[in-house]
């Protein structure tokens, strides 16, 4: 056996689980965002909306303050983990 085929042999279980952890979650959210999601018809059974959900995401008044606020508080955040990560390391 080489070793570029024992390396994914050992990688293949952690492919897996991110796989399963990441990937089809992502996939599911892109899934249901092109439908009328009902809880108790379920993914398969919900009625398919297109683009409907994108479209009144883009038209209600409150979007482009919510996306003002994930901006602030994702840069904010990464300042703040910047910042107390380099203090931290000073006071070491």
């Amino acid at each position: 056996m080489s070793k570029k085929v024992g390396a994914f042999l050992i990688a293949l279980p952690a492919l897996i689980a991110l796989s399963l952890t990441k990937l089809l979650p992502a996939v599911q959210s892109v899934i249901l965002s092109f439908k009328n999601y009902n809880m108790f018809k379920g993914i398969a059974q919900s009625e398919p909306v297109g683009l409907d959900n994108y479209i009144a995401l883009f038209q209600n008044d409150m979007f482009a303050g919510v996306i003002k606020n994930s901006i602030v508080i994702s840069a904010l955040s990464i300042l703040f983990t910047c910042v107390l990560g380099i203090l931290l390391i000073l006071c070491i």
